[in-house]
């Protein structure tokens, strides 16, 4: 079998999914797949099977469609849940779109999505996914997620064999990241989130809105750190949650239960404690999450379940099991 797969080279493109098929090529090879990368191009001729591939903007998507001629797998970069593009759900080409997370069904109506569309700009009844049938919403899935491998893998190189000992962990509470971009609903989410932050005390606190200097350094910080807060971002689950997993610290961030990703890191139970979107109980959360042994006692389970994705068999099998049918 041969897939071809196209992806940009923008740097808010697709890169992280892409690269998790380069470093799997050998292992799709030994399963009798064969990869071929185009980087910004359509191949002229091919004798693929399934094409991969990624979209950016709705325009050059549709442009790319119209040249394929095999079952297309679109890979949609897109930190949010919420569908970006429904319109290619529409498009019988289109077997399947994938993302790094999608909204549980059974969840379409509960008030910490509606708590979340608010932050994230989209309408509270989600018309764009509401609108397509059940065959198109069907085709929108759980792919790939951005915290597989190349991102990760400074942390899993840095990391510390075992954890340090919780009472050798002196910083209490520790975030590090942006506010956003002035007007964004992210950043008014983000506000709240600070001044929040500034309510907190008897703790020692690590917080900044800029990143640090060197990644090792952040990277040696967390494994000093009790707990990491994580409010929601431009998606609801962020590269910030994956990090305090590997470096075994309890996750505080908002109820995120409504959404399923590969692997379901945030519907395992114990993974994270869930504060209200508007942060007003989070000194209750913080005191409360240092006091609760099942928290504490899943660090590790948490830290070993991404690292089990990290396997290049495990993401092979998962691919295979899950797009195989797609192929001419």
């Amino acid at each position: 079998m041969k897939v071809d797969v196209i992806y940009s080279s923008d740097p808010k493109g697709n890169l992280y999914q892409i690269s998790t098929y380069l470093r799997c090529a050998e292992e799709f090879d030994k399963n009798g797949i064969k990869m071929a990368f185009f980087c910004e191009r359509i191949p002229e001729k091919t004798d693929a099977n399934l094409t991969v591939l990624q979209v950016r903007d709705l325009k050059s998507g549709m442009l790319a469609l119209n040249h394929i001629q095999t079952p297309v797998i679109i890979e949609e970069r897109n930190d949010s849940a919420m569908i970006q593009f429904p319109e290619l759900a529409r498009i019988e080409k289109v077997v399947r779109i994938n993302k790094v997370a999608v909204v549980r069904r059974d969840w379409i109506n509960e008030p910490y999505l509606k708590a979340y569309s608010k932050v994230s700009e989209e309408s509270p009844d989600f018309p764009s996914r509401l609108q397509l049938t059940t065959a198109e919403r069907d085709k929108i899935r759980c792919g790939f997620h951005f915290g597989m491998f190349d991102y990760l893998q400074q942390f899993i190189q840095i990391s510390f064999p075992v954890f340090p000992n919780w009472n050798y962990r002196p910083i209490d509470v520790v975030f590090i990241g942006s506010r956003g971009n002035e007007g964004q609903s992210k950043r008014r989410h983000r506000d709240v989130f600070f001044e929040a932050v500034k309510r907190l005390h008897g703790l020692n606190i690590v917080v900044s809105d800029h990143k640090l200097g060197f990644i090792e350094d952040y990277i040696r910080m967390l494994w000093f750190s009790k707990i990491v807060l994580s409010p929601w971002g431009n998606g609801e689950l962020c590269y910030r949650d994956f990090e305090a997993w590997l470096a075994g610290c309890i996750l505080i961030k908002p109820q995120t239960q409504f959404i399923s990703t590969t692997g379901n890191m945030l519907n395992l139970g114990g993974n994270y404690h869930a504060c209200d979107a508007d942060y007003w109980d989070l000194d209750l959360c913080i005191h409360s999450a240092l006091k609760n042994n099942t928290l504490f006692e899943n660090r590790e389970r948490n830290r070993l379940t991404v690292l089990d994705w990290w396997q290049p068999e495990k993401l092979v099998a998962w691919w295979m099991s899950e797009h195989m049918r797609y192929a001419n």
